[in-house]
């Protein structure tokens, strides 16, 4: 089984427990009027692209 980490794909064994839990920490993302820091990173990453079809960003 693949867990994404970060944007990486850490293979684990099925046999193992992965526990998720809320951090003791709040986090505040920065917003320009509309537009939030994933639509940047979005636009910049080009997440969400069909690249088999050489296409305009898939609508989420």
């Amino acid at each position: 089984m693949l867990v994404a980490i970060d944007g990486k794909a850490v293979p684990i064994v099925i046999q193992k427990q992965l526990v998720v839990k809320k951090a003791p920490f709040t986090l505040k993302l920065v917003q320009f009027g509309h537009t939030t820091i994933f639509d940047v990173l979005r636009e910049k990453l080009y997440w969400g692209l069909d690249a088999r079809r050489n296409s305009s960003p898939l609508k989420i």
